[in-house]
């Protein structure tokens, strides 16, 4: 029998809503090699994940990079070819162009087609692959279309769409060039073990607090300012969105872990090593069950600007007599 291992991640940070969907990434790719995994919180101080399984260290960093393309040895080019196997480009638009892979608004009929080719990935391929169905229901649902005079009659994007005020929604052939080429089991060690992230100039998510205080203290104008991207976080927060149900309700789309009336993302972390299947079942109940199940919530409000740009403000708990 395999010893079992525990992987601190201090790296991550429970009660930042980037940091919280990345956790949930890392273990939804974990399970993919250890269907006995589990994940469970350190609440003391600063919350962050603690993962359970029958991987050592060596193995949790490098079979993590695996899934972003990583192989030993490897060129560069030979790695952006294998991240579009990876993360395939069945996942676009059929527009030609900049919009190319990038815009999850489209008409329903497009949406299904899309949908269906996700779904025969999800029973015919291995590993990753089978995820990218789940993140694509996060994002969109084609029962609600939009009924603006720019995008009528196409689907509504959900909650969780992480848009900066652009149509491009999806931006996967973003996320394929720019953030999973640059996931190394060195870098998983770095960022989410070692707590030595790196920041580069590149593109993110718009789910880091820390991005509006980048804004907040800039000299200069922000969009002209270079960002300052932890990505191996972004990478692994974009598999995280695989985590989260959608559930209709009359005329819109409502995720248990938002709230559209206070735009309020709701973050619940849980002391116990728990398994996917009881983490997803946690995340699918609504704010009432989830202050009696866990061990603490904390709520993060979404800012949007004039400009129809995207952030969060930091977190803070949740109180019973919120609910």
């Amino acid at each position: 029998m395999n010893s079992l291992h525990q992987h601190l991640c201090p790296g991550l940070k429970g009660n930042n809503p980037l940091h919280f969907l990345a956790s949930l990434g890392t273990f939804r790719l974990l399970c993919l090699h250890d269907s006995n995994a589990r994940m469970g919180w350190n609440l003391e101080g600063s919350p962050f994940p603690v993962y359970q399984t029958a991987l050592d260290e060596e193995n949790f960093c490098k079979l993590l990079a695996e899934d972003f393309g990583w192989r030993e040895k490897e060129e560069e080019t030979e790695r952006l070819k294998l991240i579009e196997k990876l993360f395939p480009s069945t996942i676009h638009t059929g527009h030609t162009g900049k919009d190319l892979e990038t815009e999850i608004k489209r008409l329903p009929q497009e949406f299904r087609e899309l949908a269906k080719e996700m779904l025969s990935l999800f029973f015919d391929e291995p590993g990753i692959l089978s995820i990218q169905q789940e993140i694509l229901v996060s994002l969109a649902n084609e029962n609600i279309l939009r009924k603006d005079k720019k995008h009528r009659g196409k689907v509504e994007e959900t909650p969780l769409c992480f848009s900066n005020g652009s149509s491009k929604q999806y931006l996967l052939g973003h996320f394929r060039k720019k953030i999973a080429r640059h996931v190394t089991p060195e870098k998983v060690l770095q960022h989410f073990i070692k707590n030595c992230p790196e920041f580069i100039d590149e593109m993110r998510l718009n789910w880091d607090p820390e991005d509006l205080r980048d804004h907040a203290l800039s000299w200069q104008k922000p969009e002209n300012a270079p960002k300052k991207t932890n990505v191996i976080a972004n990478a692994f927060a974009f598999i995280g969105l695989s985590f989260y149900p959608v559930v209709l309700q009359k005329s819109n789309m409502e995720i248990p872990c938002y709230s559209r009336k206070k735009d309020l993302f709701f973050i619940p972390l849980w002391e116990p090593f728990c398994t996917v299947d009881v983490i997803q079942g946690l995340l699918h109940q609504n704010l009432s069950c989830q202050l009696k199940k866990t061990h603490v919530v904390y709520k993060c409000e979404r800012i949007t600007t004039k400009k129809g740009r995207r952030y969060f403000s930091p977190s803070t708990l949740v109180t019973t007599e919120e609910v």
